[in-house]
């Protein structure tokens, strides 16, 4: 309940205001189609549609809207009648004078998809599913309101980053495992391996020349009045924000291995303690790491088969900007989880031997 009061009062409270202008949902309900198929693909020409706004405060008014077509897939937004579409309102004294479409609206599958991915969370794992869905909203609202107007702010997206994955981490730890040995050991650990991370980060990516300008939205982000904003530093952040997932994951593995094993046999050492939390710690990266590799390369699956069609050589491939980012990305996540894994172990398996063993030497009477 806590979480949820903090998740909504940011969410409320906290950030910064859009841009000025009304974004409207509409039908289209009247269409005049003057355009042709070039390519097999593209089309070309231009678009006369009437439209129905569906929501806000001009709902059930009609617009008229000039799609033009320029064959482009990614600038081209080619709808039909019954579709529904984002139009940018133009209001001058409370009458709209204009429309434009900038977008399909595809809310309604966004809500779909979340409302079936809460359903069977919470189905499958009941009370722990209806926990960790607050933390994935907590999760949300966090990056949302806190992290992306912190740096757009100016604050140092690296440091933001790594403290609000902790802070992230510390929440969901203690939402689905409450306050234990195991969640202590799993944030120590978590934590550690991030900041170990970010240190490799910077150092590898400094190494490497990587500028921070890994995509087309590095310098759309400059020239949309943010000059001033490190590149670097966001792009590093956004490397262990990608990570910390994996690395939570690990890290309550092991520690909720070590807890199990101590429930078994209060009375075991620390070594072998220690030695149970490496070997499920080996027993996770084994597949996590290959996760983490497929996750960025089906990301970057359209870059790959561009290169390749175009008969890109290997060396080339390997040293573009954008690939080696990736790289970047997938080694440095691979590298934490491997120093989560043991960091965890030694940590989960000190704090349960000396409590639990204290335990077992009171009742002996020793």
């Amino acid at each position: 309940m806590v979480v949820l009061l903090i998740s909504a009062g940011l969410f409320l409270f906290v950030g910064p205001k859009g841009p000025e202008g009304v974004t409207a949902s509409a039908r289209i309900i009247e269409m005049e189609d003057n355009t042709e198929l070039k390519g097999g693909w593209l089309k070309i020409g231009w678009q006369k549609m009437t439209a129905r706004i569906l929501r806000g405060p001009y709902r059930g008014e009609k617009i008229t809207v000039d799609n033009g077509l320029v064959g482009n897939l990614m600038l081209d937004r080619y709808v039909e009648v019954e579709d529904r579409a984002l139009f940018m309102l133009d209001i001058e004294e409370g009458e709209i004078r204009g429309a434009k479409l900038v977008d399909y609206d595809r809310q309604s599958w966004h809500l779909i998809m979340f409302i079936i991915f809460a359903a069977l969370l919470i189905l499958f794992a009941r009370y722990t599913g209806v926990k960790a869905f607050v933390s994935f909203i907590f999760t949300v609202v966090v990056l949302v309101k806190i992290l992306l107007p912190a740096i757009l702010k100016g604050y140092d997206a690296l440091f933001l980053s790594v403290s609000l994955a902790a802070l992230m981490a510390t929440v969901t730890l203690l939402l689905v495992g409450g306050f234990s040995i195991r969640t202590l050991a799993a944030i120590v650990g978590v934590t550690i391996g991030m900041i170990l991370s970010a240190s490799l980060t910077v150092l590898v990516g400094q190494g490497m020349h990587l500028r921070g300008i890994t995509s087309d939205f590095a310098v759309k982000l400059l020239f949309s009045g943010y000059s001033t904003v490190n590149l670097d530093r966001i792009f590093w952040g956004a490397v262990i924000l990608s990570a910390s997932g994996a690395l939570l994951d690990i890290a309550i593995s092991v520690a909720t291995a070590i807890a199990e094993v101590v429930k078994a046999n209060p009375a075991l050492g620390v070594r072998r303690l220690i030695r149970s939390g490496f070997a499920v710690g080996q027993a996770e990266l084994s597949t996590m790491v290959s996760t983490l590799l497929l996750a960025y390369i089906g990301y970057s699956l359209f870059l790959v088969l561009t290169l390749t069609a175009k008969g890109t050589s290997l060396v080339r491939i390997l040293n573009m900007n954008v690939v080696s980012a990736v790289i970047l990305r997938t080694l440095a996540g691979g590298i934490g989880m491997v120093m989560v894994a043991p960091i965890t172990a030694l940590i989960a398996g000190i704090l349960y031997h000396r409590f639990y063993g204290l335990r077992v030497r009171i009742n002996e009477g020793r």
